[in-house]
């Protein structure tokens, strides 16, 4: 399995994966990511098995020592095979000197798709991320902010998004209080 960077022959597999894995509420401009790679703020890969096939898609998203992992997802045809578990591992050495952390939905809240939210919350624990007792709202989407076990407050969560996805951020992410 490795992690290759966007390119002209798997950006459509990526982009496909991309809009239907996450709701619109959550996702941000496909084009923003992109530039954000080409600019060394992030990187966005395909997850590509040993013979070259799509398995899914990682962005990350980099501000000083901090590395978020913005997106995350595996074709809805390779689930369940261990896949998820492997890039995870992958991705936590190669920031292993930085502090890796991500947004999950939260799961302390009713909800259709609750069952759903926590069997990723769940994944996450099992694969060596734990919550940092943080939980936001990012444009008006709530989280749970959760990390390889290097802690990060909210000042700098704040400053991530101000300095990574733009001056925007400013007052459309908040701590919220639990």
């Amino acid at each position: 399995m490795t992690l290759d960077p966007v390119n002209k022959n798997n950006i459509a597999d990526i982009r496909r994966l991309y809009r239907s894995a996450f709701p619109l509420a959550e996702r941000k401009p496909f084009s923003l990511l992109l530039r954000r790679a080409r600019r060394g703020q992030g990187e966005f890969f395909a997850i590509e098995g040993d013979s070259g096939e799509f398995l899914g898609l990682a962005n990350t998203l980099f501000y000083k020592d901090m590395v978020m992992l913005d997106y995350f997802a595996t074709a809805p045809e390779q689930r369940n095979g261990g896949i998820g578990a492997a890039v995870l591992s992958l991705l936590r050495e190669r920031y292993a000197d930085k502090r890796l952390f991500g947004e999950i939905e939260v799961t302390d809240k009713p909800h259709p798709e609750l069952a759903l939210r926590q069997r990723r919350r769940n994944f996450y624990l099992r694969n060596g991320f734990v919550p940092v007792g943080m939980t936001v709202s990012a444009f008006s989407c709530e989280f749970e902010v959760i990390s390889t076990g290097k802690p990060i407050s909210f000042k700098e969560y704040r400053e991530f998004y101000y300095k990574v996805i733009g001056p925007m951020s400013y007052g459309r992410v908040k701590l919220i209080n639990r």
